[in-house]
């Protein structure tokens, strides 16, 4: 008796909330003034925000603009230099995590602090483990835990976890975030801080995040939440709070503004400027006149692009298969990308994308499939036998060399030179000339310094110098893997604006991306992948986000 009462006791101490809850109100959280500093740098300077109870409240700006900071501070993982927290209307000192999580306030970061030896229930209650017994006899009680495990689980609709004491080292990321925000959930904590939940997942392992999300606030809990991807901002929010250069640049009720006027918050725009943005227009209907004398677009070079259907072909991929022991990664995949084309190759985790694209470049060999470039059937065994036939890769890790600057990079391995003999020595005049004529070209107006080594460039700079080196050479069709992943929206936004005017240049570009958003603003056609196979393929102009997301994640009908 004495033991099943132990039990009871420690399961309701598992799943009570913490003690902020007694501090009056569900969990609403205020913090004004904050300001930090590292050195001579200010990274916050008088920030102020909200979240109220079963409200969410999305924290955007581009990289470097205080976002993580800020949440940090609350969390009590960093101290901020001045400004007060606030919760339930009560000043409150945070010098710690563990202070943070006295007070009711849980952060969920990027990393999803998990132990991947321990299984799925053992990491839900880590720290808060269930006993049976007492003194000498108390013992974890297991069984308990996996009831409850259980009956969380399946309260928060995650059935995507078959074994519950599988480790969840080999979890999906999808996975490893639900159990990350199921923890927070079961524990009832009253404010919730999430840190780009879902970097790096595949759609529909986001719409389960985003599913999670939403019950937070059904629970009744303040939750804050950062996140690049716009369109996740506007399917949860219900306030956005915009910083720009460490300062609060907007803040934004979801039912009274446009995805257009928040973009134009974090790049630092005002709301005129960002009204008067044109937007690229589909290329499988032609384009349209030219913007008017004066309009900000009016100066970029523009060309007409012929219709898709007449557009010669540059890269044919037919019947594809590539197989890893028993799991078949490809199945008899093809695809066709023509010259002035983006097509963009869309899937799940696990699809297949990253494979297909490291097959073509030749980094992978098939199993079986045919190849055919400007109509030609070729052979590709290597990324030479690419490179030979003008296809050319950037993949997420970029191979930059670091400590070199731009034009050092650029023309690795095939630097420009003068005189002859032993007389004979790289020309960084020239190379550097070059450099310039080349960012120009491509409208790459971000980076002002071409001498410094590339590890200073932000991530956005750093993607434009591989996309420039691709196009210095023999590149008819350019793949690209994930080019903005982890970049904020400002950066992002000079990339995709570069792979524009590489199909105005006649390019045929075959790019992956996770981001609806950015499918739709680049691509002319979208070839989804699932479990390996080519589900559909959709001219944008035909479909929707939502047709779209239904064949990824298999539901298509």
């Amino acid at each position: 008796m004495l033991e099943t009462e132990a039990a009871r006791r420690d399961e309701r101490r598992a799943a009570s909330p913490p003690p902020s809850a007694t501090l009056g109100g569900g969990g609403r959280l205020r913090a004004e003034g904050i300001t930090k500093w590292y050195g001579s740098v200010q990274a916050l300077d008088g920030v102020s925000m909200s979240a109220e109870p079963g409200e969410v409240v999305a924290l955007v700006g581009d990289n470097g603009a205080g976002k993580s900071t800020l949440i940090n501070i609350i969390a009590g993982a960093i101290a901020a230099d001045a400004g007060t927290i606030f919760v339930n209307d009560q000043p409150v000192t945070i010098a710690s995590t563990e202070q943070a999580e006295g007070l009711g306030i849980c952060c969920v970061h990027q990393e999803k602090t998990l132990a991947d030896n321990l299984d799925v229930v053992e990491n839900l209650f880590l720290g808060r483990e269930l006993t049976r017994g007492l003194g000498p006899f108390r013992r974890v009680d297991f069984a308990s835990m996996r009831i409850v495990s259980q009956s969380v689980l399946v309260q928060l609709g995650i059935s995507t976890i078959a074994d519950i004491q599988t480790a969840v080292g080999h979890l999906s990321g999808g996975q490893r975030q639900s159990v990350v925000v199921g923890r927070t959930l079961l524990r009832e904590y009253p404010i919730v801080l999430l840190d780009e939940p879902t970097a790096g997942l595949g759609v529909a392992e986001c719409r389960r995040v985003m599913d999670l999300v939403k019950r937070l606030r059904e629970r009744g809990a303040a939750t804050v939440i950062v996140s690049q991807n716009i369109d996740e901002v506007f399917e949860v929010a219900d306030r956005i709070v915009v910083l720009h250069l460490g300062k609060v640049a907007g803040v934004f009720r979801k039912s009274e503004t446009t995805p257009e006027a928040v973009v134009g918050a974090v790049m630092g725009l005002d709301a005129a400027r960002t009204a008067s943005a044109v937007p690229h227009p589909d290329p499988a209907e032609g384009q349209p006149e030219p913007p008017e004398p004066g309009h900000p677009a009016s100066t970029a070079a523009r060309r007409v692009i012929a219709p898709a259907e007449v557009r010669p072909e540059a890269l044919r991929v037919e019947n594809v298969s590539k197989a890893y022991g028993s799991v078949q990664a490809l199945a008899h995949v093809s695809l066709t990308v023509n010259h002035g084309e983006i097509v963009a190759l869309v899937g799940d985790n696990g699809a297949g994308k990253s494979t297909l694209v490291k097959i073509i470049s030749g980094v992978v060999d098939p199993d079986e499939g045919e190849f055919h470039v400007e109509g030609e059937r070729v052979v590709i065994q290597s990324p030479n036998d690419a490179a030979d036939r003008g296809i050319r890769t950037i993949h997420q890790d970029l191979a930059l060399a670091d400590n070199l600057d731009v034009p050092e990079n650029l023309f690795l391995g095939r630097e420009l030179s003068r005189g002859g003999g032993l007389l004979r020595r790289v020309d960084f005049v020239s190379m550097k000339e070059r450099t310039i004529e080349v960012l120009a070209e491509l409208g790459i107006g971000t980076i002002s310094d071409v001498g410094v080594p590339v590890a200073q460039l932000s991530g956005g700079q750093r993607q434009t110098v591989a996309v420039a080196r691709a196009t210095l050479t023999n590149c008819s069709t350019l793949l690209l893997d994930e080019p903005t992943a982890s970049m904020g929206l400002n950066e992002a936004r000079h990339v995709i604006e570069l792979v524009h005017r590489l199909r105005e240049q006649g390019t045929a570009v075959l790019i992956i991306t996770h981001n609806m958003r950015q499918v739709f603003e680049v691509a002319d056609r979208i070839v989804v992948l699932h479990l390996g196979r080519v589900a559909a393929v959709f001219r944008k102009s035909e479909t929707t986000p939502e047709i779209v997301i239904k064949a990824i994640m298999g539901t298509a009908t």
